[in-house]
């Protein structure tokens, strides 16, 4: 049965030498950037014609911040704000005219962020990884970068995901589940260690609300609970060298640099639904509050280090039962 249908979106958003390395989608919002440092910020429309789905893009507004540096990290914010993350650097653009806001806020020695509150234009709550192995949560306006709360870890922060006062912290040799108090006290809790011999790059994404899946050891990707750390699902079998990993219940996507394999996460069916033939994968960018825009949810873009952009449009559920009818999975 198939879950999604694979379109083509885009094989020239960026101009020659530049290479893909980081992408976001919110809405109709979708910010690219490249190995040099060259940021591009589109919008873009979904056209229905009968059964027949098309992409329109419009202008590109362009930024190149200098630093000819990969750019690893990008997330647009509701507040009309885009934060980059660059050579360990990250700093908080204005949408669409791509200047720094914030009075020229830069912030060194970041690993990866994540977008906590967003709701006002004029400041942002940021959870930061840090070089100095901690992860805080910082307020920044147009005055000093105000600190919120700070984490100690054991080891530098890759990857990590935040679901309320719950953190699940991939670092280079383990997982942490980190739960913060409201009266400010943490309680840390090993998962599972990552073992040095079959190296195994951390990536969390939040499933749902109380639950992480992140990446472990013999290709698993492994579903922990928020509150307790327990797992209460079977782990899926991803491909070996998965890259990025997107969540659109009941649905995971895991992406390798040959494959999209989009998993069940429901209990009761079989967990690999589809493969999907890419070249050369890069990363996945799940289209956030797509919905809102009058068309399909959960659309997820695929992009190649070619450059090529590819949309993943989830079936309709009669599509899908026509399917598993057909295929005899079910009986009327």
């Amino acid at each position: 049965m198939n879950a999604y249908e694979f379109l083509f979106f885009s094989d020239n958003l960026i101009p020659s030498p530049d290479k893909l390395t980081a992408l976001d989608v919110l809405r109709k919002s979708l910010a690219l950037g490249t190995n040099n440092s060259c940021i591009y910020l589109f919008t873009f429309e979904l056209i229905e014609v009968g059964t027949s789905v098309e992409f329109s893009i419009g202008p590109v507004q362009q930024k190149n911040l200098g630093l000819k540096k990969p750019i690893v990290q990008l997330e647009i914010c509701d507040n009309k704000k885009l934060v980059v993350l660059c050579d360990n650097l990250l700093q908080v653009l204005s949408i669409p005219s791509l200047e720094v806001s914030y009075n020229a806020t830069k912030l060194k020695n970041v690993t990866s962020f994540q977008v906590h509150n967003a709701l006002y234009e004029k400041s942002l709550e940021l959870y930061i990884g840090t070089k100095k192995k901690s992860i805080v949560l910082l307020q920044l306006g147009d005055s000093k970068p105000q600190l919120i709360r700070e984490i100690s870890l054991p080891e530098v922060p890759l990857s990590f995901r935040v679901d309320g006062d719950a953190l699940c912290v991939g670092l280079w040799s383990r997982y942490l589940l980190v739960n913060c108090a409201p009266d400010g006290t943490q309680q840390q809790q090993e998962l599972f260690s990552l073992d040095d011999g079959q190296r195994v790059t951390p990536l969390v994404e939040l499933v749902e609300k109380g639950e992480f899946l992140v990446t472990g050891m013999n290709n698993l990707g492994i579903f922990v609970s928020a509150k307790d750390g327990s797992s209460r699902r079977p782990p899926l079998q991803l491909d070996s060298n998965t890259l990025a990993l997107a969540c659109a219940s009941p649905y995971v996507l895991s992406l390798s640099d040959e494959f999209l394999t989009v998993h069940s996460g429901l209990h009761y069916e079989r967990q690999q639904v589809q493969t999907h033939s890419v070249n050369g994968g890069l990363s996945l960018a799940l289209a956030r509050e797509f919905a809102r825009c009058g068309s399909l949810s959960h659309i997820v873009l695929i992009a190649c280090q070619s450059g090529d952009l590819q949309a993943a449009l989830p079936l309709p559920w009669y599509s899908q039962v026509e399917q598993m009818l057909r295929e005899g999975q079910v009986s009327v």
